[in-house]
């Protein structure tokens, strides 16, 4: 027997039997599986992709000033690059990205220990960047913690380079070690 219950925020939802929850929970489950196995298939299909040698030699704007792309390997084979969503003429960074960037502290531990460098870049000035920091670190909690954003952050020097909007993350192997 389905009866609707109305919530706040939710309208009406079905409410049925436990025995009824399992079947359609077992039927979801099947499309959830599948899901899956098409999710690891691309997944499988994207590593297996043709990597491109890069000629061109990047300079980035870093706190420590001007680095090169094999440069912010940092020593490691891989490099994970994050976008942090911060246009030149924004006043704060994306709030989903400052969601996210509060939670980078901890990465660094576990990404050493796979030989992976982990990096944020906006196409922000750093003074911007940095100020946006200072500012966010004093807020509450959600917000970036201090050397989030200014100590991993890097933009593109190169006028013809153009970064695209998006939160992907991207791994990339370092040249020097290929």
């Amino acid at each position: 027997m389905t009866k609707s219950r109305a919530g706040k925020g939710v309208g009406k939802h079905r409410v049925v039997s436990h025995k009824a929850w399992i079947e359609a929970r077992r039927k979801f489950l099947a499309k959830e599986k599948k899901f899956t196995r098409l999710r690891d298939a691309l997944a499988r299909q994207r590593r297996a992709l043709p990597w491109e040698r890069v000629d061109k030699q990047y300079v980035f704007d870093a706190p420590k000033g001007g680095e090169t792309l094999a440069e912010l390997f940092g020593g490691k084979s891989q490099l994970v690059v994050y976008h942090f969503m911060f246009a030149p003429d924004w006043n704060e960074g994306c709030k989903h990205c400052s969601f996210w960037a509060d939670n980078f502290n901890g990465l660094g531990i576990h990404l050493n220990h796979r030989d992976v460098s982990f990096i944020a870049i906006s196409r922000a000035p750093l003074a911007k960047l940095d100020a946006f920091k200072k500012r966010m670190a004093g807020a509450s909690s959600g917000s970036p913690r201090a050397g989030t954003i200014s100590t991993t952050t890097t933009r593109p020097r190169s006028p013809r380079r153009k970064s695209k909007a998006g939160r992907r993350s991207s791994t990339i192997r370092n040249p020097t070690s290929a």
